[in-house]
């Protein structure tokens, strides 16, 4: 009887280190803040605002089409005033 008591301690023991042996949600990876994107209204600028943009050592008037957040950047999509497609 000692020996299958003992044969049970192994199967407990054993399941108790597969338990621990888990990955948990702390040992995965998680995003911190610099990874975090920011909200659009912490942009120095908005959708629709008009700006000066510098553009080939000359200062243009434009206005801001698109805001995103890339690569821990703001990227800005803007349209100058007064130029068009063709």
């Amino acid at each position: 009887m000692g020996r299958s008591n003992a044969a049970l301690n192994d199967d407990s023991a054993a399941e108790s280190y597969d338990a621990t042996t888990t990955k948990t949600h702390f040992d995965s990876e998680t995003e911190t803040d610099e990874d975090r994107v920011p909200a659009t209204n912490n942009s120095p600028f908005v959708e629709g605002e008009k700006v000066l943009a510098y553009f080939k050592k000359r200062i243009y008037e434009a206005k801001v089409i698109k805001v995103e957040y890339l690569l821990k950047d703001w990227r800005y999509f803007l349209h100058y005033t007064g130029w068009n497609k063709r």
